[in-house]
């Protein structure tokens, strides 16, 4: 059998590609016949072409996406008292903010700024509907009014007051007089409307009426109303008749 030496291989630009170029590698292949003591060997000899990189051909999803800014709240929600008051709110933004819509029983002012907190006082009226009250605050990026925060702001409603009296009826001779009303409210009172015959003192829950004489030829009668003083449109009405002489 024959010997087999002094093989003339020759590697033709033989480069060791990356994994990554694997897959876009074009392979060239090229037959040499190599002939020795009547024995033919075919070798291979490789061409391996990589493709340069197109560095358009990056993902753009590699690029880092733009942040739009940031912007929130801290309470989240607020809760007012019927009477009105102020209550404080923490605002982190990435950039300059500004209130875009609130109730309009509610206002706002920008106080302490310390980095990117800013201390905003907000101010609700007094909550005269008789119904709870809620809405919303809303802050926002002056240059991305898309980021914005919301604010949940509520309000309790006042419990009507009450007034009442007794007796609810009086007469007094013709003569004049005094008599005594009893009455019972839920927080301070006054005479809201008399007639001018008749002058009225409070104590504690008592009132005193005195009418004068009466000199008209005729009966009269009129009433005698007293109200909350902190809420006037709670009432409580006495009428009272006078005969003639």
């Amino acid at each position: 059998m024959a010997n087999h030496q002094d093989f003339n291989l020759e590697l033709r630009q033989a480069v060791i590609p990356t994994d990554e170029a694997l897959s876009g590698m074009e392979v060239a292949e090229t037959v040499s016949p190599i002939i020795e003591e009547e024995t033919s060997f075919w070798l291979k000899n490789v061409n391996l072409v990589i493709p340069e990189t197109d560095p358009g051909d990056e993902d753009p999803g590699d690029e880092d996406p733009e942040v739009p800014g940031t912007i929130s709240v801290d309470p989240e929600s607020l809760e007012f008292s019927s009477e009105g008051e102020q209550k404080e709110v923490t605002v982190t933004a990435s950039g300059e903010y500004e209130i875009k819509s609130k109730p309009d029983w509610i206002t706002g002012d920008f106080v302490g700024n310390t980095g990117t907190l800013t201390t905003v006082i907000l101010t609700a009226t007094a909550n005269d509907t008789g119904e709870y009250r809620m809405g919303y605050v809303e802050f926002a990026l002056t240059s991305n009014p898309a980021v914005k925060a919301i604010l949940v702001v509520g309000q309790l409603t006042a419990v009507a007051g009450t007034i009442s009296i007794y007796p609810e009826t009086m007469g007094f001779e013709a003569a004049g007089g005094t008599k005594l009303v009893t009455v019972t409210a839920s927080s301070a009172y006054e005479i809201a409307s008399k007639p001018d015959w008749i002058t009225g003192q409070l104590a504690e829950n008592t009132a005193t009426l005195t009418a004068t004489a009466n000199g008209t030829g005729a009966d009269r009668t009129a009433n005698v109303v007293f109200k909350l003083t902190a809420e006037p449109t709670v009432t409580a009405t006495l009428a009272v008749t006078q005969l003639k002489e």
